[in-house]
């Protein structure tokens, strides 16, 4: 599914950058919304973005956003990793 927004020039000219930036931009700061709000997960909210996991990653850390990262997640991470070694 493809959704699209219609945002006023005024608003998108109020950014400060150039169309293309500000569509990136903008699809980044609702990716982080959603993210933050536990919505959308870091896989999801990448795709929103149109980034790379890494680059998403570090938008977090560079606003401070914690990782939504539950004790079963890091359960999971860890059985994962002791298969695989």
């Amino acid at each position: 599914m493809t959704l699209t927004l219609e945002i006023p020039d005024d608003a998108v000219f109020s950014l400060g950058t150039p169309g293309r930036d500000a569509a990136s931009l903008l699809k980044l700061e609702l990716a982080l919304a959603l993210y933050r709000r536990g919505a959308v997960s870091i896989g999801a909210a990448t795709q929103v973005a149109g980034l790379k996991r890494f680059e998403f990653e570090a938008a977090l850390a560079e606003r401070q956003i914690d990782r939504n990262y539950s004790a079963d997640d890091l359960a999971s991470d860890a059985a994962w990793a002791k298969s695989a070694s």
